[in-house]
């Protein structure tokens, strides 16, 4: 497991810019950290990093990373708006359950997979945007279990 630091002293991030591998864990139950730079040659965001990281509002994903792991951002309450690149392919299994204060989904992506649980108990997720006609989504059953039936628009967003 990689983690950034010991755990009191990883209590103490406030912000952080990352150009190396996101690693299982790297950052999870950093309480402070509300500001995470994710540098254009990142490709994958391991399981867990950002587990319970309670103050981040917004994560801007490049468009190089390809895979968000399961939990990957599970329980980071604050965090309010995501928007997953074109090469992304997967939404993990709960990669963003209990995100509580979640609204809106962008995917510029074409095929998106988005697993069971991913959105689980985020409660204040109303839309997913789609910027492209075309895009093929396969959205498990039980992807947005917790939310009420219908709570979820999926939109589709025309490119200029």
């Amino acid at each position: 497991m990689q983690q950034y630091g010991t755990k009191s002293n990883r209590q103490n991030i406030k912000k952080i810019r990352i150009n190396g591998n996101i690693g299982i864990e790297s950052f999870a139950n950093c309480t402070k950290l509300s500001k995470v730079y994710i540098g254009e040659n990142i490709t994958s965001i391991k399981e867990g990093a950002f587990r319970e990281c309670k103050r981040i509002k917004h994560i801007n994903i490049p468009h190089s990373v390809t895979s968000i792991e399961k939990n990957a951002f599970r329980n980071c309450v604050s965090l309010s708006k995501i928007s997953t690149p074109f090469f992304m392919r997967v939404i993990s299994s709960n990669t963003f359950e209990n995100c509580k204060n979640l609204k809106s989904v962008e995917t510029h992506a074409v095929n998106v997979s988005i697993e069971k649980f991913a959105f689980r108990n985020c409660s204040s997720l109303t839309t997913i945007k789609v910027f492209d006609k075309n895009v093929k989504l396969v959205i498990d059953e039980e992807a947005f279990s917790g939310l009420g039936k219908g709570q979820v628009e999926i939109i589709t967003v025309k490119n200029e």
